[in-house]
């Protein structure tokens, strides 16, 4: 990004317009104008005003003084964009377009990247926001320059450069539920052509927001550790080489506890049921299920009282540890530039839970260990004037993702005492892209771009059941598949005056294949591969500087349509893709951002949409038993709304800067509402609507060195979910955070 002057450095608010880039100075604007801002959204600089494509940016201070401290938050202040979790797996969805599956080797429809690095494991995508320079989220297809599985857009965070100057930063924070946190980020040259840093980030909440009733351990608690390191080379005239490092470590059961719905009854219930009506003869009570349902109700686990409680024989746990490293290399060759990436991603989780969490013990326990190992290569080389820029380039992608020796066991997989899989899912894709703009009148441009991808897939493993120690079923798989597939963009914009610019653009995205790694059976064997997704995008949208550049207002109304759409559903021992036939997407986003003054800017945005399946045919329904768990049917789901995916959002907030004697004082707030939607294609299981109100209140010193905030999220309390399930075992909840608050000291050097 374009350095910006006359800012303070780091300051921005964003504000996010559905099919528009906007970007917003804040809170210093040049006597009450808002800044023009400089973007790489299409891997160039560009004016944020000029580009028709879907972003939002927004700085670390911006994030802290709304309350955004992960990615889990961004949705707040991004209207079109849920973000939940599935088992600590990251679930985004933008505009009605994700999925929730999170098992390795089952890649998002929304992307992640970190320093124009992918991420491919979903868990490794939930992170801390720390040091970072800004975070960028593209709405709609990505697919010529970002590729395969950028289907709905993507999310990228990028991390601060090292500087020769001698700088940083401390921040200590204590807050409620025994919550310490603290950071450090330092930068120096080393010698004059290379310059360094270093990031740590620690927090350890040790109070949980709830309790396990079964074994009376507090619950929905976490620890986490990161470090990274960045290296910035001046390697020649012509030459810039940055090297990056990082390692991160946490562990915690935030998102992996979980809950029966209001009104569900536990799987406990199930089973008793089976007890009660199996003969005597054979070791049951040999009752009648008339007589043996309301005896199993009453006996089933229910949702506790206290929302952040749950009722599980063991406390869950999610144990991930992630490392990598990337060298980005930068070639100036007269007007082109080449780029090369080269990256190495890690990833390791080990999960512990019961499934259902409920009181009765060894039900069904799952120990499930898993791995991701990604190597990537991205070479670029581009070029440009006012008039006619391009870009070409290679990806490819080589990864290793499976389990070691995931076991399940319990009573649900009887006869069988037992089961392991030992599985592995190789991936090797490559792909060749380019993309032109060419201003053919000094008003009117026109962005074309194509991509090729050839991904090719295979799976390899075991699956073993046991009676004892002695295996009684196994089936040794080995499947390959592979797709090849053309993506674009095409977009078209003309400034009708200084102020006010329209476009319109069409853009197809690709979500790859992809084998169900859970859930094989061990006597019939694995699933086929799920078939590719498709997903074509029509965007039209203004982008506008009204009263005299105090006002942004930038507006846009989207229309997709999805084939294949891959949607989770659920079994026990896992959750599995299928592909749901056809989805359509319509709707619209506003956004405005006004500088009232110097020192008060304000930023608003609502988005309004329906998503919902054209056609679903067989799609898997779950009707509650009435004495615990769920019987499973299947239905057309025609006409049900898309999962995740609420008809309208909506947020609000301000940052006042107060100078004084003493220093300046500032104060802002953001208001984020949700009016609902359904965790399950059948629309059963509901989020209800919710409110989220953030706000905080800094102080710093005159000479900005020292400051001290006051910070409060969710301070209405709201109880609402961040993952929500429905199977054969139940109807289950994960709760999101609370209200939390604290102090946060920091001194800059």
């Amino acid at each position: 990004m374009k350095t910006i002057t006359n800012l303070r450095p780091a300051k921005f608010a964003a504000c996010t317009l559905g099919t528009t880039l906007v970007i917003f100075a804040s809170p210093v604007v040049a006597q009450g104008f808002l800044e023009e801002i400089v973007v790489t959204a299409q891997r160039r600089e560009e004016s944020l005003q000029e580009v028709p494509i879907a972003i939002s940016a927004f700085s670390e201070n911006f994030l802290v003084e709304t309350g955004i401290t992960s990615t889990m938050d961004i949705a707040m202040v991004t209207p079109g964009l849920h973000y939940g979790t599935q088992l600590q797996g990251a679930v985004p969805f933008i505009r009605g377009v994700g999925n929730n599956g999170t098992s390795v080797g089952q890649d998002a429809s929304v992307s992640t990247y970190v320093d124009e690095v992918y991420y491919s494991g979903s868990v490794g995508s939930v992170m801390s926001l720390n040091n970072i320079e800004r975070l960028e989220v593209l709405k709609g297809p990505q697919g010529t320059l970002f590729g395969r599985n950028a289907t709905g857009g993507l999310i990228h965070v990028i991390t601060k450069n090292p500087s020769h100057e001698t700088s940083g930063r401390v921040e200590i924070s204590l807050g409620n539920y025994a919550t310490t946190t603290g950071s450090f980020y330092g930068t120096t040259g080393i010698t004059d052509k290379i310059a360094a840093d270093l990031a740590v980030y620690y927090s350890n909440q040790d109070d949980g927001w709830g309790k396990n009733l079964t074994t009376g351990n507090d619950i929905n608690l976490s620890e986490e550790t990161m470090v990274r390191t960045k290296w910035l080379i001046q390697a020649s005239e012509n030459t810039e080489i940055t090297l990056s490092a990082d390692h991160s470590k946490a562990d915690t059961n935030k998102g992996i506890s979980q809950r029966p719905f209001e009104g569900s009854l536990g799987a406990d219930g199930l089973a008793t049921f089976a007890y009660l009506t199996t003969p005597i003869e054979l070791g049951g009570a040999g009752l009648t299920p008339d007589i043996a349902a309301p005896i199993a109700a009453a006996s089933a686990t229910g949702a506790p009282d206290n929302f952040y409680d749950i009722n599980s024989s063991i406390d869950p746990l999610a144990e991930i540890e992630l490392w990598g490293g990337s060298a980005k290399i930068v070639h100036q060759m007269g007007d082109m530039e080449l780029v090369s990436i080269t990256a190495y991603r890690d990833f390791e989780n080990k999960y512990t839970f019961a499934q259902p969490q409920v009181p009765m013990p060894n039900l069904l326990d799952p120990i499930m260990p898993e791995f991701t190992r990604t190597l990537t290569q991205e070479l670029r080389l581009s070029s440009g004037n006012d008039n006619f820029n391009w870009i070409v380039g290679a990806y490819i992608l080589d990864e290793e993702a499976g389990f070691d020796m995931f076991e399940i066991t319990g009573l649900l997989i009887a006869p069988a005492t037992f089961v392991t899989i030992d599985n592995e899912v190789d991936t090797f894709s490559w792909a060749l892209f380019g993309q032109t703009s060419y201003s053919f009148t000094e008003n009117t441009r026109l962005t074309t771009g194509i991509r090729y991808t050839d991904d090719q897939r295979e799976q390899t493993g075991t699956t073993t059941a046991y009676a004892g120690p002695i295996a009684v079923a196994a089936n040794n798989y080995n499947q390959k598949d592979s797709w090849q597939e053309f993506t674009w963009r095409l977009s078209l914009d003309h400034n009708f005056s200084a102020a006010t610019m329209g476009y319109f653009s069409y853009n197809r995205g690709f979500k790859s294949g992809v084998f169900n790694n859970i859930v094989n059976d061990p006597v019939v064997g694995p699933s086929p591969a799920v078939e590719p997704e498709i997903l074509d995008a029509y965007e039209i949208g203004f982008k506008s500087e009204l009263i005299e550049g105090r006002l942004r207002l930038n507006g846009a109304f989207f229309y997709y349509e999805y084939e294949n759409l891959q949607a989770t559903v659920t079994r026990p021992g896992g959750a599995t893709l299928i592909n749901a036939a056809e989805v359509t997407i319509h709707g619209g986003e506003l956004e405005l951002n006004t500088a009232l003054s110097e020192n008060f800017q304000i930023h608003a945005g609502v988005s309004a949409m329906k998503s919902e399946f054209d056609s679903f045919p067989e799609g898997q329904t779950f009707i509650p038993t009435g004495f615990g768990g769920n019987a499973q049917v299947s239905m057309e789901l025609g006409g049900n709304n898309n999962v995740r995916s609420p008809e309208f959002t909506g947020n609000i907030g301000f940052v006042y800067d107060i100078p004084s004697s003493v220093g300046i004082f500032t104060t802002s707030m953001n208001y984020y509402y949700n009016d609902g939607f359904f965790w399950e294609p059948e629309n059963r299981i509901e989020q209800e609507s919710y409110s989220l109100l953030n706000a905080q209140i800094t102080w710093k010193n005159t000479g900005e060195n020292v400051s001290l905030q006051l910070y409060g999220n969710n301070l209405t309390g709201e109880e609402y979910g961040m993952f929500g399930i429905s199977g054969q075992l139940g109807d289950q909840l994960s709760a999101a955070a609370p209200r939390t608050y604290g102090v946060k000291l920091g001194i800059n050097f």
